[in-house]
Parts: structure tokens; sequence; C-alpha cells
């Protein structure tokens, strides 16, 4: 039996194990033991992770024994039994790429259009199982950031209103609007909203955060379809790139002075004669009515 014929065989047996809804621990045993069995046949770099770990299916007789890849295994090879051609949507397949956020590099996951659909397959069963038919929608309930780990694409809950899709985000990691610009607390919630007018799709974003922001942040990107972009182009042009902005300089240092010790923060107003204050920022700032309140520094000259 060639790969391909074994691989239809595997992901059948294990669809038709999902679809019982019925725990069983010697079925599954003797269906990971077969997986193994396979992913050691065909996935080149897992075959040697486990022969170094001493561990191959002659030797193995529990699920339990069957060695887990590292993650950060997935991010430096390509850890998949079907040729890489054959995961992606032209063959019926995909590859799913990480979001890039914890660095440069982001971790592939190959699936074939066998093991599409049994991805497919156990995403159902499990909602059919534990979300009840008649539910309308979701209600998560999560504690509150100071109380929860945060992770840098948060925790989100969707709904659709009409043709638009709102999603609301809490639990964001701390960290910037933009690179050099407007920092983010970890108590900022996002709102965002996407709407499609034709080929072009229109995301607004909403942020609001009570330590940084003194009214809500909006801004909207723009994205226009493009029917000749493949998937894993798409997915590449998704990774944060960490660049090396001063030569020599120790990757694990981060650029920052101590509280109260920032040069930097009257700079501006110097330069161009204005008090400190309206500097600072603030919501009232931005309006011209702003200016009948400012008071010129002492002893400063207009130019």
């Amino acid at each position: 039996m060639n790969r391909q014929s074994m691989a239809i065989a595997l992901a059948a047996d294990i669809a038709a194990f999902i679809g019982t809804g019925t725990p069983d621990e010697a079925t599954f045993n003797a269906l990971a033991l077969r997986l193994f069995a396979y992913q050691y046949t065909f996935d080149m770099p897992y075959r040697r992770f486990c022969d170094g770990r001493g561990v191959t299916p002659d030797s193995a007789d529990h699920w339990r024994q069957i060695p887990a890849a590292p993650a950060a295994a997935f991010k430096s090879f390509a850890l998949t039994c079907a040729p890489e051609d054959l995961c992606t949507p032209e063959h019926g397949g995909r590859t799913f790429h990480s979001s890039g956020t914890t660095g440069a590099e982001t971790s592939r996951h190959f699936l074939d259009a066998a093991a599409l659909d049994l991805y497919r397959a156990s995403l159902r069963a499990g909602y059919r199982r534990f979300v009840p038919a008649e539910t309308a929608g979701i209600i998560a309930l999560m504690p509150p950031p100071e109380e929860a780990p945060h992770t840098w694409m948060g925790f989100s809950t969707g709904e659709w209103q009409g043709t638009v899709l709102k999603v609301y985000t809490t639990h964001l990691k701390q960290g910037w609007h933009r690179r050099n610009g407007v920092p983010m607390s970890a108590r900022a919630t996002m709102t965002e909203y996407f709407f499609r007018h034709g080929n072009v799709l229109t995301q607004m974003t909403i942020t609001e955060d009570p330590v940084f922001l003194t009214e809500p942040l909006v801004k909207t990107t723009n994205l226009q379809l493009n029917p000749n972009a493949g998937a894993n182009q798409y997915q590449a042009w998704l990774f944060c790139q960490a660049d090396d902005e001063v030569p020599g300089r120790d990757p694990a240092w981060v650029p920052h002075f101590l509280p109260g010790k920032n040069p930097y923060l009257t700079e501006f107003a110097e330069k161009h004669h204005l008090p400190v204050e309206p500097t600072r920022g603030g919501a009232e700032t931005a309006y011209p009515e702003y200016a009948k309140t400012m008071k010129a520094p002492a002893g400063a000259a207009r130019p």
C-alpha cells in the first residue's frame, strides 16, 4: 500500500472513531499506534527525532510512549508525511502558518486533502457534541486581564450584524499601536468591524485604553481582493520581521529610560517654543479651541 492509500484508510478509520462519540481506550490506542507508524515511515525529520529518543513503532505499545515533537520543530522542519505541493488549495489541502508574533520565522502545519477532511470532521464532531443545536449565540466568560495570562492575539468573540462582522478582543499583551508610536496597556480592548464593498474589504478598529488613551483610537484599513494570490503567498506576508536597528548591540538589550530620566520629554516643546503640556497629548489638544488655553513657556521667545 502506498502513502496516499495508507493516509486515506487511516483518516477514514480515525474519522469513524471520532464520529461514534464514544470513548474507547483500546480503539484510541490502536489508532494512535497506527498513526505513529505512518508518521515514522513518511515524515523523515520526525523519524530522526524519534530515533534520537529511542522510540520506534516496534518498541511502542501505548500511545503515551509516542514522542511529541517540540513546537520549535514546526518552524525549523517541514513536519509532513505528504509532499508539500499536495498541501495547497490547488490539490485540496492547506498549509497553515502561525502568526509570527514571537519571531520572524513562522511555524507551518501541512495538511493534504485527506488530513484536511479529517481536520474538519474533528472540529464538527466537537462542535456538535459541546454546542447545543438550538444555540443562537456564544457567550465567552473570561477573567479580567490582570488575572489571566495575555496572548499577543488576545481573546476574541465575534458576531454578525447583517453582513458586517463585529469582533471584540480583550486580554491583549501590552505593546504599542505603531512601532514608534502610541503605547498600549494590558487593559486595552479592541472592537473591529469587517465589511465588504465589491472587491474591497474594509477593516475598522476602535481601540479603548484607560491608561494611554483619553478617547477611542479609530483606524481603518482597506484590502483589495487579488484572485491570483495563493493562500501560502498571503500567509508569508503576515510574519513580524525583527531588524537589527543598531549593529553590534546585544539582541537582549531593550531601549529604555528609567522613570524621571528621559531627557527628551521636552525636546519637541523647546524646539517649537511650545508649552510642554499640549505636546504630551490628550484628546483636547487635537482641537483648535485648545490653542486659546495655551500659555507661553516662561522666557521662551516666539520665532
